[in-house]
């Protein structure tokens, strides 16, 4: 039940990145032990709920509240003008939607990108 208010409290603060001592802020008010907020990060994780990476150095201190907004900014970046329109639009949406990158559309990116 705590692990819920915690989850339901970060979605409530519609961030979509926060960092860790915001998540530590929000688990408080929650009435959670500090020592209880890595379990509860690695649990939404493991959900995918969030994306909370304990064991890598540079990503510890952020925490992705909405996976669907990592898809998006990723989607754009990997996106070169005008290639969306050239008959990959299902490929496109499922990257978007769902967060898969099929191997024709990574290819056909990876071919305007490098030439």
């Amino acid at each position: 039940v705590l692990f819920r208010k915690v989850m339901q409290a970060i979605s409530r603060a519609n961030k979509p990145v926060m960092r860790y001592s915001e998540v530590v802020a929000v688990a408080e008010a929650c009435s959670v032990p500090i020592s209880a907020i890595p379990s509860v990060l690695n649990f939404y994780h493991e959900l995918g709920v969030f994306l909370y990476y304990s064991k890598i150095q540079t990503l510890r201190e952020v925490i992705i509240t909405s996976p669907q907004w990592l898809v998006n900014h990723i989607a754009k970046l990997l996106t070169p003008c005008g290639l969306e329109d050239q008959g990959q639009e299902r490929r496109w949406r499922l990257l978007r939607e769902k967060g898969i990158l099929t191997e024709t559309l990574y290819k056909e990116v990876l071919k305007h990108r490098i030439l």
